[in-house]
């Protein structure tokens, strides 16, 4: 027999306008045997949650599926729930979630005993169970504030066994009309005086290793581009830039290592931030140039890929670079200061002579990251899991490896503010990208071709000759015949928002083994489905067969391409939103807090071994008191 879910939905009168968002999201849900129960107005809380629930066992469910009426639920949530709860060992499960709306971050809750629920709750409000946990532990009635907490502690206490889905399918909003917002003041001052009694009771132990949760950070960006706004289609000028923003926004204290020209003191928390001024304007015109007055960088990049001398021998403009970078940080560092090294080999001279112990490379989305051995540090986050296994298998061919704990799939990140929503469609494709042949771009227009649709191409670096043929500028490895698609050549933010938001999909068929594709994540950033190839980043994370078809497409043969084509105009774009602010600036940045904190604890094991335990270090609500 079928399993049987009943979602349970306490709701307020004042919060109406986030409701059809929620009921939205449960309508694309993968599992579809399931009711809505809704109360309204009823309290105090533990009533109205007492009464849905209450009503809800009438139905007799199987399972009964607890949301708050403000939030929003992934395509899969109820899927993984009941996938969990057909468990006969497990009797209650609760999903990791986002926070979105007035505040960004991840809630990744675990299961606590009583004790340390009375400390500090990391349970959420959201949970499902099997109805005979319900039909033995109800919500209280007459609780008013914390009635989930009390029901936890109910639950933990009759034996019932919990278990925890590691994935963020739940989408928590923060705003100004939760429930909860009242009790906040006390509960942030409740928090701070606990980690002040913490710190005393380490002092009065003799334990006194400076740990910290806000450090000090070495960026050392590009040579051959100002780190600014302007120069958007350099994906790794725009990684250093929104890295810098990220760090300092969350209090951390950055220098900054940079060309004249860079916006990064404009961009990021200046409280927070050091520019140090590397090199000028005229000297990356003189060694990159043309003579080409028109640009700032002396030669126009909006029509050939940017110069720089990542794969040949060093220009004097690197070398004098590196000298600058070493002689700055070493005469400002500290011990415990984070060297980022956004380049991998290409920066290895700095990392060297600079010789901090916490040396990262911050993210790896390039074939050229440094091997850590006995005596060189390296840690390091990479874009995707594909690129951190195609390095582990060129540093270690044909070996079988054991993990890193210390290196981390970071994915890439986006500035909120760049993109609009829409669900408004136009009648026409798009492809953005670099004019090259192994982008794509012919699938693309092969495809549109096809089925008759307006295919719009955007990226520099081409040009259409005087026979219509669209043509690569530098070293030709494609010539497209004209058709149904239009070329617009480079495209700035406002115009990327204005054809990437009215796109039917975006085309990102990349031949070679994609590292991340930002244009995938910005194309779903903007509601719009992503049409891929079926390998690389995406067969290996970003699009997971969960959403595969129903949300991006990823292809294999042209058949393929041209049926995602057809069938995009069918995905629900506010799901396609939702599913990709996983990947906004807010919410990575709490992925680097947590590496950085890691981090932290290995540097302090190092300096301090009678006191710290690196990696065996556990938080204090996590140790169990043994019985005397």
């Amino acid at each position: 027999m079928k399993t049987k879910v009943a979602v349970c939905i306490p709701t307020a009168s004042n919060r109406t306008e986030y409701y059809d968002e929620l009921i939205k999201s449960l309508s694309i849900q993968t599992f579809k045997n399931f009711s809505i129960h809704v109360v309204l107005d009823i309290t105090p809380i533990g009533k109205a949650k007492h009464q849905v629930v209450k009503m809800a066992l009438d139905s007799k469910p199987d399972i009964i599926c607890m949301i708050d009426d403000d939030d929003v639920v992934l395509p899969t949530y109820l899927e993984k729930i009941v996938e969990r709860l057909e468990n006969k060992d497990v009797d209650w499960c609760f999903t990791w979630g986002n926070l979105f709306g007035d505040r960004k971050g991840y809630i990744h809750g675990e299961i606590q005993t009583p004790e340390n629920m009375l400390i500090e709750n990391h349970q959420p409000s959201w949970f499902s169970a099997k109805a005979k946990v319900f039909r033995t532990e109800n919500y209280d009635e007459t609780v008013s504030y914390a009635e989930d907490m009390e029901l936890w502690i109910r639950l933990h206490n009759k034996g019932f066994i919990g278990s925890v889905i590691e994935e963020e399918l739940y989408l928590k909003r923060w705003h100004n009309k939760s429930l909860t917002i009242e009790h906040l003041s006390k509960d942030i001052n409740n928090g701070i005086q606990r980690i002040g009694d913490k710190v005393e009771r380490k002092k009065k132990a003799g334990i006194v290793t400076p740990y910290k949760t806000k450090f000090r950070f070495h960026l050392v960006s590009l040579v051959h581009l100002p780190q600014s706004k302007e120069y958007m289609s350099c994906a790794f000028t725009q990684k250093n830039r929104k890295l810098a923003k990220m760090l300092t926004d969350l209090g951390h204290e950055v220098f900054f290592y940079g060309s004249e020209g860079s916006d990064v003191e404009e961009y990021c928390n200046s409280d927070n931030l050091h520019f140090f001024q590397t090199h000028t304007l005229a000297e990356i015109a003189g060694t990159w140039g043309d003579g080409d007055n028109r640009f700032n960088i002396g030669y126009n990049w909006h029509n050939t890929d940017f110069r720089h001398d990542f794969s040949g021998a060093r220009t004097p403009l690197t070398m004098r670079f590196y000298e600058k970078v070493i002689e700055q940080i070493n005469k400002v560092k500290l011990d415990d200061d984070f060297f980022l090294n956004t380049m991998g080999y290409y920066y290895k001279p700095v990392q060297e002579k600079v010789n901090l112990f916490l040396s990262c490379e911050s993210g790896i989305g390039y074939r050229g990251s440094m091997k850590p051995t006995e005596t060189f540090s390296n840690y390091r986050a990479f874009e995707s899991s594909f690129i951190q296994n195609f390095t582990y298998g060129s540093e270690h061919p044909f070996a079988d490896l054991n993990g890193s704990y210390y290196d981390r799939v970071i994915p890439n990140y986006f500035e909120p503010e760049e993109f609009e929503y829409s669900d408004k469609k136009k009648d026409y494709y798009f492809f953005i990208g670099r004019m090259i042949k192994r982008k794509g771009i012919l699938t693309a227009a092969l495809a549109c071709k096809a089925i008759g649709a307006k295919l719009i191409i955007a990226g520099q670096g081409a040009s259409v000759r005087s026979n219509g043929h669209l043509i690569p500028n530098d070293s030709p490895d494609f010539d497209l015949e004209p058709s149904t698609w239009e070329y617009v050549g480079f495209v700035d933010v406002p115009q990327r928002k204005k054809w990437m938001a009215g796109a039917i999909a975006t085309f990102t068929p990349t031949e070679y083994q994609e590292i991340f594709g930002g244009t995938h994540i910005e194309s779903m950033l903007h509601g719009t489905p992503p049409i891929t190839t079926n390998f690389g980043v995406f067969s290996s994370g970003t699009i997971p067969d969960s959403i595969n078809g129903k949300l991006a497409f990823r292809c294999n043969t042209l058949n393929d391409f041209v049926n995602a084509a057809k069938e995009a105009k069918n995905v629900d774009h506010f799901a396609v939103r939702k599913y990709a602010e996983r990947y906004l600036m807010p919410n990575v940045a709490l992925d680097y807090q947590q590496w950085f904190e890691d981090l932290y604890h290995v540097y302090l094991s190092a300096r301090y071994p009678d006191t710290e335990k690196g990696w065996h270090w556990l938080p204090t609500t996590n140790i169990k008191k043994e019985k005397k």
